[in-house]
């Protein structure tokens, strides 16, 4: 009896003892589990922040690159804006050129065209113009050459007049004084000169009305 007691006990303490190991390995699993769980969540915290991270990068990088594509956009179509503002300049410019070239060339042929037109009317009263001077000069010259001789008709029957006196009186003064001829000489040659120069006015007057005749009107011009 003693030794089935004996047996029992051990039996019962190794039973204790088995249990208590099992427990404490039960324990162990369960701390174990615990802490891979609580590292499995760490993890996944982990996995979820970079993903957050990964996402805020993302999304900002996809915003910088949209202002970039705006920046871009709204520069082309500056540039694009500012071209076609030169070329619209350009050709208004062109244009207005083009515009005074052609009213420049259309003043001309009016010009050219009035011109041509007045040209036979000023020939025509041109031709009026001399046909009515010319007998009216011609009068005048005629007047003049008229007189001319008429002077020189009356010149010439005044010094044979003197001429006869002229040499009486120069004799009896040469009989009277000698130096007296001298001076008659210079009397002589004084008239003389005056003829000449008589002469010459009556030719540059001949000239003048030539001239006058021949000289072109303003209109010519």
């Amino acid at each position: 009896e003693q030794t089935q007691e004996q047996t029992q006990e051990q039996t019962q303490e190794q039973t204790q003892e088995q249990t208590q190991e099992q427990t404490q390995e039960q324990i162990q699993e369960q701390s174990t589990q615990e802490e891979q769980r609580q590292e499995q969540s760490t993890q996944e915290e982990q996995r979820q922040e970079q993903a957050q991270e990964q996402t805020q990068e993302q999304t900002q990088e996809q915003s910088t690159q949209e202002e970039q594509r705006q920046e871009q956009a709204q520069e082309q179509t500056q540039e694009q804006t500012q071209e076609q503002t030169q070329e619209q300049i350009q050709e208004q410019s062109t244009q207005e050129e083009q515009t005074q070239e052609q009213t420049q060339k259309q003043t001309q042929d009016q010009t050219q065209e009035q011109a041509q037109e007045q040209l036979p009317q000023d020939q025509q009263l041109q031709q009026e113009q001399q046909t009515q001077e010319q007998p009216q000069e011609q009068q005048a010259q005629e007047d003049q050459v008229q007189e001319k001789q008429t002077q020189e008709e009356q010149v010439q029957e005044g010094q044979a007049q003197q001429e006869p006196v002229q040499i009486q009186t120069q004799e009896q003064e040469q009989v009277l004084d000698p130096n007296h001829s001298e001076n008659i000489n210079e009397d002589n040659n004084i008239q003389q000169q005056e003829q000449v120069q008589n002469e010459q006015e009556n030719k540059e007057q001949q000239i003048s009305t030539c001239l006058l005749y021949t000289s072109p009107s303003p209109r010519d011009s």
